[in-house]
């Protein structure tokens, strides 16, 4: 079992916490794919939407590859709607889970900094200011957090299943 207690605020994470950082950062990766679907979206709605643009009319002879029909180009756009509508209950779900998992902590600046860092994901000059704390002072409690969220059972299971995830991940066979 940990306690926060008995880490050093002012030394490295512990493997476990890294972990666990790692865990909670999954909210920011999803929000980052989503926006690179949307951004997919929009450049192939932009294809559909001017199939000419790309053409150089500079009197000067260019290639003549076949492009995209505009069916192709529909079914890439539904393609990239479902993508995104799924990603999008993926954020859904992590989100109710870090919810839930914050919700072992106790009402205070080390709950608030973690809600601020994995769920508004605010850089860290946004959350002092809104603090009103030095860096130092929000990485110390953002540490003493994520210890005190890893003195409960059911985070520290959490962790382990994304873990054994990634794991297989890696490995190929998911």
């Amino acid at each position: 079992m940990f306690f926060y207690k008995n880490h050093d605020l002012d030394r490295p994470l512990s493997e476990e916490a890294e972990n666990l950082d790692e865990f909670l950062n999954q909210y920011k990766m999803l929000i980052r794919q989503k926006k690179n679907l949307e951004s997919v979206l929009a450049e192939t709605l932009d294809q559909l939407n001017n199939p000419l643009s790309s053409v150089n009319l500079d009197g000067m002879p260019h290639g003549s590859t076949p492009s995209e029909g505009a069916a192709t180009i529909a079914l890439r756009i539904d393609s990239v709607e479902s993508r995104i509508i799924s990603q999008q209950k993926t954020i859904e779900q992590k989100m109710e889970q870090l919810d839930f998992l914050f919700n072992y902590l106790p009402d205070d600046i080390e709950k608030d900094i973690l809600i601020m860092r994995y769920r508004r994901r605010l850089k860290w000059d946004k959350i002092c200011k809104h603090c009103y704390i030095s860096k130092r002072t929000a990485l110390r409690k953002w540490k003493k957090g994520l210890y005190m969220l890893l003195e409960e059972d059911a985070v520290r299971e959490s962790v382990e299943i994304f873990l054994k995830r990634k794991e297989m991940r890696l490995q190929g066979l998911i």
